[in-house]
């Protein structure tokens, strides 16, 4: 899914979305749906993503969902919120994705929902808390992971480029 212009992707796409109406298991359809979800970031398909959240959204609800899933699910939900300027729903989504992984011991997805918290609050021009997300980011970071390494450097870049004018 990460070369959308790969010739057989239209029918990679059609055979997920076939597989989302088939399988039964709640589970592996939100992780089939988080597949397919990363495909239309990579497309900038928001209208494919947007009913992929409508569809799938709701299963967060159910406690057959793997707290995990939960987390990855409204964070890309977040995420496809702040690529379409929807912020306020951005700011929910994370909320609800961080709130879920603080209940279940989930701490190592902190840095995927505050990434994403830094893209909301930067993009609305709110330094005052953009600035604390980058010092988290930098806490967070550790040196082994390559995208930890992708993400503090991302986000000082950006600390940089939005406190030197």
């Amino acid at each position: 899914f990460r070369q959308p212009a790969h010739p057989e992707m239209g029918a990679y796409v059609d055979r997920m979305k076939g597989l989302l109406e088939e399988v039964p298991d709640p589970n592996t359809k939100v992780t089939l749906a988080l597949a397919l979800l990363q495909y239309c970031l990579f497309r900038a398909d928001i209208g494919l993503a947007a009913t992929l959240m409508e569809k799938i959204s709701p299963l967060m609800q159910s406690d057959e969902i793997a707290p995990l899933n939960k987390v990855f699910w409204w964070s890309r939900c977040g995420y496809v919120h702040y690529l379409d300027v929807d912020y306020a729903r951005g700011h929910a989504a994370l909320d609800q994705a961080q709130s879920i992984a603080t209940a279940n011991g989930l701490g190592f997805t902190e840095m995927l929902t505050t990434f994403f918290r830094m893209l909301l609050r930067l993009t609305e021009q709110d330094l005052n808390n953009f600035e604390p997300f980058v010092r988290s980011i930098v806490s967070l970071s550790r040196p082994g992971p390559r995208l930890d390494a992708v993400y503090l450097n991302y986000a000082m870049g950006l600390l940089a480029s939005n406190t030197c004018a």
